[in-house]
């Protein structure tokens, strides 16, 4: 069984997932998800909102409400 990671590791990955979420970009249309209306929604970048930020967003906030600073 692996040993819990300390709470610097944990922090440094917080702050690269942050990061991530700002920065990210599909500029290539990659990741355009077709839906059955023949529309489609960008899943992977800032461009539009989809439920998946809201997760990330969420998980972020908690984190910075147990811990106090991210």
């Amino acid at each position: 069984m692996a040993a819990d990671p300390s709470a610097s590791v944990v922090r440094t990955k917080i702050k690269l997932l942050i990061d991530n979420l700002i920065n990210i970009r599909d500029d290539a249309g990659e990741f355009l998800v077709p839906l059955r209306d023949d529309r489609k929604i960008q899943a992977k970048c800032w461009n539009g909102w989809e439920w998946t930020h809201g997760v990330g967003l969420y998980g972020v906030w908690k984190f910075y409400e147990i811990i106090g600073d991210i």
